[in-house]
């Protein structure tokens, strides 16, 4: 600890001596959370921590019940960097965080406490308590009315809670596509056309998975009053000649598509182009076709965004085996794999 650092602590700490002495209990927590700041600096997180401890104590003796939701917040987020030995405690510290803070109308931090559960939830493989942590900050957004953080959230949240029913084994994430519905609501209520575009493309995605018998085709999804909502010229033109039952020109310019995707960086267009291409290569009979493109931008989403932009694409290749049939599928895949073996 440096010199300069030590004189810091010491000022710190003599403050908090004559907040004590004429029972500042608010003067104290805040010469606390200045101390959980020098402590925090220095990558010292339990110390930090304790600090807030104390200080949220006197926030709540004080009956400032929003400032306590604020000081547990801040205990919990210094935790959450300690490793996951403490995660116990933290998650405690961000639950009862995040309730103080909304019962003392301090909302942002209530919301900031449930966006680190979500995180660390996540992190640890428990989809289910972060989906149950997203649902809360979903319900409290829901009530300020509809925005963009609303229709993002509610799309994590149906992610988290497929992610949930694939550890416990189960293919159908029911729960998932009510939050979509709500998504492409609000997206529409917003005329937000690329949060509409990928919520609705996400919810027939998952629409496959639970085997629905009438499944609206991605290239309406695309189109809202004769207006495609995402995308270049290849893409709109590859929706008009789905339209009208030409998938072979619908394939053409929606492979052109997705090499401008993939210049351009966008994976929302580089997803829908695939989904394109797959439903263009499927009307016409073309499985090893359908089956490359999935394969092909599974990837490619995965090398170059991430596993979770990667989801959709396995969601699709999940739900042709259940529409095609697991034999059908494994002959695509065995004609496939003799397709780009070498020699």
């Amino acid at each position: 600890m440096s010199e300069e650092v030590k004189a810091q602590h010491e000022e710190l700490d003599h403050r908090i001596r004559l907040c004590r002495g004429r029972g500042d209990q608010l003067g104290e927590a805040a010469a606390r959370a200045q101390k959980a700041q020098l402590h925090s600096k220095a990558g010292h997180w339990m110390e930090g921590g304790q600090e807030l401890h104390w200080a949220a104590r006197l926030a709540y003796d004080a009956g400032q019940v929003g400032l306590h939701g604020q000081y547990l917040y801040g205990k919990g987020l210094l935790l959450s960097y300690a490793g996951p030995t403490l995660r116990e405690e933290t998650y405690a510290s961000l639950r009862k965080g995040a309730a103080a803070a909304r019962v003392g109308g301090n909302l942002p931090i209530a919301h900031k406490a449930l966006r680190r559960l979500v995180e660390l939830h996540e992190q640890d493989g428990d989809y289910a308590a972060a989906g149950r942590a997203s649902g809360e900050l979903c319900a409290s957004l829901e009530g300020q009315g509809p925005s963009t953080e609303l229709v993002d959230l509610l799309i994590e949240r149906a992610r988290l809670l497929r992610q949930a029913c694939r550890a416990a084994g189960q293919l159908e994430p029911r729960e998932a596509l009510s939050d979509l519905s709500a998504a492409v609501g609000i997206a529409e209520r917003l005329d937000d056309h690329r949060r509409m575009a990928r919520s609705r493309l996400l919810r027939r995605i998952y629409a496959g998975l639970l085997g629905e018998a009438e499944l609206q085709p991605f290239f309406g999804l695309l189109v809202k009053q004769d207006q495609v909502l995402i995308g270049g010229m290849p893409l709109k033109r590859a929706v008009l000649a789905m339209r009208v039952d030409e998938p072979e020109v619908a394939l053409r310019e929606a492979a052109d598509e997705r090499r401008t995707s993939l210049s351009s960086g966008d994976p929302i267009r580089y997803l829908a182009s695939c989904l394109m291409m797959a439903e263009a290569q499927e009307m016409m009979g073309d499985r090893v076709g359908t089956l490359e493109t999935l394969l092909t931008c599974k990837a490619t989403l995965q090398d170059h965004v991430g596993p979770i932009a990667a989801q959709p694409a396995r969601d699709m290749l999940e739900a042709l085996r259940k529409r095609w049939g697991e034999e059908v599928v494994q002959e695509a895949l065995t004609q496939y794999r003799a397709r780009v073996s070498p020699g």
